[in-house]
């Protein structure tokens, strides 16, 4: 039974390195300029900044007036600053909760753990 279990582990594992690997090779279909903080405030400046989607704690979407998608890290603690200053200049402002991890990424480990173990 022991070695039955070894080998279904195994093929598991294999398998969830294979999807993680497919996975990672495509990019995601829509192209977003990554923008360093520094970058993004200029242009929100300027008043080019039509829309952004503030996620979590630091990061930021949007798109800009050309219809530019984009995306950026905000220094932690500034996003309140931020939101304040994107509202008063007219940009639409969004926020969402950060995407959760995989469930098979948070199963990874375990699942390794088990292998060496068996």
């Amino acid at each position: 039974m022991n070695r039955f279990l070894r080998g279904i582990s195994l093929y598991l594992l294999i398998a969830i390195i294979a999807v993680s690997i497919v996975s990672s090779l495509y990019p995601s279909v829509n192209f977003k300029l990554s923008l360093g903080y520094g970058e993004f405030i200029e242009r929100l400046e300027q008043g080019q900044v039509r829309q952004v989607n503030m996620i979590g704690e630091q990061r930021v979407e949007g798109t800009l007036r050309d219809g530019t998608n984009f995306e950026t890290t905000i220094p932690i603690g500034k996003m309140a600053e931020l939101s304040d200053d994107l509202m008063a200049r007219g940009v639409q402002v969004t926020a969402s909760a950060p995407e959760p991890t995989p469930w098979w990424l948070a199963l990874l480990p375990n699942i390794i753990t088990l292998v060496i173990f068996i």
